[in-house]
């Protein structure tokens, strides 16, 4: 993780240029935003970038938004662009965040775990969601793991890639049921195109 935690350190500029107003992801979390988002709630950003998708939830009337990533550099970025919201330097593999959420995203910040490592991320999120609670949830749809290059950073970035009914069944398994599954085509830079996967899914509502 260290040397992809670097990678968005040096490009933290380069991707915040690319993803800031990125029209696919932002339409996505707007519709998150739109449908599952209340005023007054407490919401946390997990691998929170440049404050991309915060900018666009802090619409909402009294939000509270924690933030959260590995690289300071990004944690830097989205203090400057959402200043009110609660963004600090953390690493979602110890993740030990206890206070009850209304919601939480997650948006592509499993790429960059193992398998394991996302199962257990999972089922903290489950804890921390309030009953009927929502989790957006964004990966790359596909096989294998490994570093690669990307259009924002020539320092390689480790990615895993995830099948959907997978992702499903962790969430399922957690008590998060799937109420939303989009899809979108990602151009990578060689031309081909990669499957973007945008899963909402809620947290129990019994006892």
């Amino acid at each position: 993780m260290d040397k992809t935690t670097t990678a968005y350190d040096n490009n933290a500029e380069r991707y915040a240029d690319k993803f800031m107003a990125f029209a696919p992801y932002a339409e996505k979390i707007r519709r998150f935003r739109d449908r599952y988002v209340t005023e007054n709630s407490t919401l946390l950003d997990l691998g929170c970038g440049p404050g991309n998708n915060a900018a666009i939830l802090s619409t909402v009337e009294n939000l509270r938004i924690i933030g959260m990533d590995l690289s300071r550099e990004m944690v830097r970025l989205a203090k400057a662009n959402v200043p009110e919201g609660d963004f600090s330097v953390k690493d979602l593999r110890d993740l030990d965040f206890k206070e009850p959420c209304d919601a939480v995203v997650a948006s592509f910040c499993i790429v960059h775990l193992t398998l394991e490592e996302t199962a257990i991320l999972i089922r903290k999120i489950a804890r921390i969601l309030k009953p009927g609670g929502h989790l957006y949830l964004s990966f790359m749809e596909g096989r294998g793991q490994g570093f690669e290059t990307t259009s924002f950073s020539g320092d390689e970035i480790f990615f895993n890639y995830y099948g959907r009914d997978k992702i499903a069944a962790l969430l399922e398994q957690n008590q998060l049921a799937v109420v939303e599954t989009l899809e979108g085509d990602y151009e990578e830079q060689d031309g081909s195109f990669t499957t973007d996967i945008f899963m909402v899914a809620q947290g129990r509502t019994g006892c």
